[in-house]
């Protein structure tokens, strides 16, 4: 292959590309690129023929080294086109797959940071590290694939907001009580301790107080969350979290558009409501609040316009 070729690919008169730049690369195109590489093919034909440009060939012949094999990144190129013409067995497409599987978890990583960044939520254990607990809690090792999947979860990084001791204590006692620590129950029973062990949906009434309370913890850590001081105060005045009743709308002390408080619409009459259902995590269901002295709505007092149309 030569050096001296243009970027852009020109392709010849009546030559159709297999692709264009930017679109996603098949499994038989990557298979077209591997043999026009090993048959010492010139850049520009390569290029010409797959409708892409320098970079993109280029950069999914490099997603074909080994981390392992810690090449320079402006020695890459050079590596995989000697090792591809020099290994015929060398299996570039499984280096394909592990390179596109650790790109995937470094950009969600990636995302966490940004995310942790701006609710400034503190990661106290590093993903790579509850990789090793869940290891050894489960007796076996991940491979690549399955490993790079692993990191990428969104229920790992649940967990990196937790310390190390915390988080190896509750996989002990999650492996102990099911005999294997799934990533899903292990970030649930860190975010509410207990709800893993709740009992089957055929026995629900031990389920409840577990459910109840879970619900509790949940509903006050996110009204905790608000950002507004001023917003928090009312919202945990509403769910009942400050030590009084739960205030609905209806409730409020700051609310007087109700039936028999003379206030409502002065062209309709008073207003009128449906039934309203007001549920405190803290003191148990929701609880339906009827009125039976709801007045009938007012037929309008004034006439409809007779402006034309």
């Amino acid at each position: 292959m030569t050096a001296e070729s243009s970027d852009q690919p020109s392709p010849e008169p009546g030559l159709v590309p297999l692709a264009r730049p930017g679109a996603h690369w098949t499994p038989e195109e990557q298979e077209i690129l591997v043999t026009e590489v090993r048959e010492g093919k010139d850049m520009t034909a390569i290029m010409d023929h797959h409708g892409r440009n320098r970079t993109g060939i280029e950069e999914r012949l490099v997603m074909m080294v080994p981390d392992e094999a810690q090449v320079p990144d402006d020695e890459k190129l050079g590596w995989i086109l000697d090792r591809l013409a020099a290994d015929p067995d060398y299996d570039w497409a499984a280096q394909v797959e592990r390179t596109r599987l650790a790109r995937s978890a470094r950009r969600a990583s990636r995302s966490l940071d940004h995310e942790n960044s701006l609710t400034r939520a503190p990661r106290l254990t590093e993903p790579g590290t509850i990789l090793g607990i869940w290891q050894h809690i489960n007796h076996r090792e991940l491979r690549d694939q399955r490993k790079a999947a692993f990191l990428a979860s969104e229920a790992l990084y649940d967990l990196t907001v937790y310390e190390t001791g915390t988080l190896t204590q509750i996989a002990e006692h999650l492996y102990q009580a099911h005999g294997t620590l799934l990533l899903s129950d292990w970030a649930a029973e860190c975010a509410s301790p207990g709800i893993t062990g709740l009992a089957p949906a055929d026995d629900l009434r031990l389920s409840l107080p577990l459910i109840r309370e879970a619900v509790r913890v949940w509903v006050t850590a996110l009204a905790a969350a608000v950002p507004y001081e001023g917003d928090q105060t009312i919202l945990q005045r509403r769910l009942g979290l400050n030590g009084g009743d739960p205030e609905s709308y209806r409730t409020s002390p700051r609310t007087s558009a109700y039936p028999g408080s003379g206030s409502g619409s002065a062209r309709n009459g008073p207003s009128r409501r449906p039934p309203t259902s007001t549920f405190c995590p803290a003191t148990g269901p929701p609880v339906i609040t009827r009125r039976s002295n709801w007045p009938a709505l007012s037929p309008p007092t004034t006439a409809p316009s007779s402006r034309a149309t």
